[in-house]
């Protein structure tokens, strides 16, 4: 991106014009259908509800995210985010301080606070990865000086539910540094999340839907919905006795409407026969311009300025021409 310099204004008026294209003079009829737009009876007064909009006045008082560090799941959690109003963050093993930062930055711009939900496996990673987000979100608050409100809540899984659904616990590898730490507060193993569904279908989109409800109120929309439905009973009850009060004078309305339409109309049939009969008149009448000549440029088009470079050279001459620039000549 050129940044330096600025763009070329195309001011040429002649840039799509052919100079040796013939130029042929003629004289054309044009003559407009008479065409009128008839009005319609307009629309009464009426009254509605404002306010009321389940997809817009139903404002939940938190927003909801969803972590989680593997995509297994995306069947069941992706549907489930989408009917609740969740975003949803899919990671592979620990995310990144790029998408923490997002994760800061977005809720400062928020109008409400953000809780996020955080689903991984119970083992050494996955135990530090809520941690993890959280430490990078802190710093992005404190480094750019946000004004936010973030809370990140571990979800899934927990030592508690490992115990609670019976599930099994997967050697740990003994790579993993923080293998003898975790063993000696959890004991001997790990459990994977797939562990839950695999075992327990459909139970961590239940816990998730429970702890959505803390937040969220799913039946918000309907409310709103049925505020808007009563409300609206009221407001029609009015619209209707003020139309039926004046009914009289929009009948009369309608009536001279309906003749203003008739006389429009006949207007616009008596102006047709009288274009018709003007545009034959004219066509039998123009006058044979195919001997008039279209004025020609009497520009001369050569200077006697150097051509530093002419397109209509050969490779051969215009590098002739370079070499006698660059050793002093001009011409």
């Amino acid at each position: 991106i050129d940044q330096r310099n600025d763009q070329a204004m195309i001011l040429a008026d002649n840039l799509d014009a052919d100079p040796n294209a013939p130029g042929e003079v003629s004289a054309e009829l044009f003559c407009d259908d008479i065409e009128i737009d008839i009005p319609e009876f307009p629309d009464l007064p009426g009254l509605f509800v404002r306010g009321l909009y389940p997809d817009i006045n139903a404002v939940q008082d938190v927003i909801c995210e969803v972590w989680i560090e593997k995509s297994t799941q995306n069947d069941w959690l992706v549907p489930l985010c989408q009917r609740r109003g969740v975003n949803l963050v899919i990671g592979i093993g620990e995310q990144s301080e790029v998408r923490s930062r997002e994760l800061a930055v977005r809720s400062s711009e928020y109008g409400a606070p953000v809780r996020v939900f955080y689903i991984s496996d119970f083992d050494p990673g996955g135990r530090s990865m809520p941690k993890a987000v959280a430490r990078k979100v802190q710093f992005t608050i404190d480094n750019l000086g946000l004004d936010t409100d973030i809370q990140v809540i571990p979800l899934a899984l927990s030592p508690e539910q490992c115990i609670e659904y019976n599930l099994p616990r997967t050697p740990i590898k003994e790579t993993e540094r923080r293998k003898d730490k975790f063993e000696s507060i959890f004991g001997v193993g790990a459990t994977e999340l797939d562990a839950l569904e695999a075992l327990h279908p459909g139970e961590l989109g239940r816990l998730l839907e429970r702890e959505l409800d803390n937040f969220l109120d799913r039946d918000l929309k309907g409310r709103v919905a049925q505020a808007h439905t009563e409300q609206n009973r009221l407001v029609e009850v009015v619209e209707r006795e003020v139309t039926a009060k004046h009914s009289t004078e929009i009948e009369e309305a309608t009536e001279r409407l309906q003749n203003l339409i008739w006389e429009m109309e006949d207007w616009a049939e008596g102006a047709r026969e009288l274009w018709q009969t003007m545009a034959a008149e004219m066509e039998e009448k123009k006058p044979d311009l195919s001997d008039v000549e279209v004025p020609r440029s009497e520009a001369g088009g050569v200077t006697d300025k150097f051509i530093l470079y002419d397109s209509k050279r050969s490779y051969f001459e215009q590098a002739d021409i370079y070499n006698d620039w660059k050793d002093g000549a001009d011409g």
